[in-house]
């Protein structure tokens, strides 16, 4: 006997809409509508007999939960499962769906280590983070601090439960509803989310195999315009990255009933463990070479050097990148280099802001800003 729901609130929470989009997306056809606009009725050949259901329009009528209910029932004998796996998908109508299955011969009753499950799922989010930056803007590398959009996103997106079929992450990225069938229309941010990570997944991996067979960092860059990033690369080596040697993931996508499905998005893509060593280098090359806006320079004056008093002049400051001591050429002008001069000769550390470049080798502060000396001990600075 299959289970019946009697869960009053679980039925009052069934969406008329997300109802609708469900029958319409099941091959139900809507033949009248009645009661002043109250209800729907929809009918569906099956076995060559006319299954009719009653949907209620209004979550104010009184009836609302019972007329819900009647229909869960057909639905559950028309498909034959039953009602809570029917409702589960009724649920979930609204939403797109990101499963993160991990594949390793210690999770398949569904379990994973502690460790490994925190890990995994710390992981997925980055993964998400990710692709809701590239669906902002397509950058190789977001540092620490990311887009408002996209940390306003992580917000709502929903950690789901876990499925049967060795562990199984579920993510819930709720899309509003759809009120056009045209195609052309833009995607609200929820659904390009998700439809960035579909790509950049795939494309990572092609990536990852073209640099395996010789083509070394470029087929990164190239995949840049379809959501792979530095970010994006250390997020799934993370995924992938397990003391468990057949670990593998596989990632599939189920669409919101409520909107057309994507088209020419790929609904799932395979991932192993040998691409580990591929992306996490990627991750690290990426990132290194990304321009960063505003970076702040602060450290003693190296080297001068100019040409010419009417030429601009270079100066080497030692500061901090990443933690490391790194030589960082700034190129001055006028006063500000003027500036760099008084530093260097009163054995003061110099400050400024500007956009950090690696240019072959040379780190590079471009449009030097702020330039000023600062007071603090330069032993304190980098040794040189």
């Amino acid at each position: 006997m299959r289970a019946s729901v009697q869960d009053t609130a679980a039925l009052k929470a069934v969406d008329p809409a997300v109802l609708s989009s469900y029958l319409k997306s099941a091959g139900w056809a809507r033949v009248d509508v009645i009661r002043g606009g109250l209800g729907a009725i929809w009918t569906k050949l099956v076995a060559d007999e006319t299954a009719e259901i009653l949907q209620p329009l209004s979550t104010e009528l009184r009836d609302y939960s019972s007329r819900i209910s009647d229909a869960l029932r057909l639905l559950a004998q028309v498909e034959e499962r039953d009602q809570l796996s029917v409702l589960r998908d009724l649920h979930r109508s609204g939403i797109d769906l990101l499963r993160l299955r991990v594949i390793r011969t210690d999770a398949a009753d569904g379990t994973l280590p502690l460790e490994s499950a925190v890990k995994a799922i710390n992981h997925a989010r980055e993964l998400v983070m990710a692709a809701a930056c590239m669906a902002v803007e397509k950058k190789v590398y977001f540092p620490t601090r990311k887009p408002t959009k996209a940390t306003d996103y992580l917000r709502k997106a929903r950690l789901g439960q876990t499925e049967h079929g060795s562990f199984v992450l579920t993510i819930e990225s709720t899309v509003p509803p759809s009120l056009t069938e045209a195609q052309s229309v833009e995607e609200p941010f929820e659904r390009t989310v998700m439809t960035t990570l579909a790509r950049s997944l795939v494309a990572a991996k092609a990536a990852a195999q073209r640099a395996a067979a010789g083509e070394g960092i470029t087929p990164f860059h190239q995949a840049l315009e379809s959501g792979v990033n530095s970010n994006l690369c250390e997020a799934v080596a993370g995924l992938l990255d397990d003391s468990n040697g057949d670990l593998s993931l596989q990632v599939s996508f189920s669409w919101s009933l409520l909107r057309p499905s994507p088209v020419g998005v790929p609904s799932s893509v395979a991932l192993t463990r040998d691409l580990v060593p591929i992306l996490a280098e990627a991750a690290r090359v990426l990132r290194e070479a990304a321009p960063r806006d505003l970076f702040p320079v602060m450290g003693p004056v190296l080297r001068l050097s100019r040409k010419s008093p009417d030429e601009p002049g270079r100066v080497t400051i030692l500061s901090f990148l990443d933690g490391e001591p790194r030589r960082i050429v700034v190129e001055m002008v006028g006063a500000d280099y003027a500036t760099a001069i008084e530093a260097h000769g009163a054995g003061t550390c110099l400050r400024c802001v500007g956009r950090l470049e690696k240019q072959g080798t040379t780190w590079t502060l471009v449009n030097p800003q702020d330039v000023r000396p600062d007071q603090s001990d330069p032993a304190d600075a980098p040794d040189a």
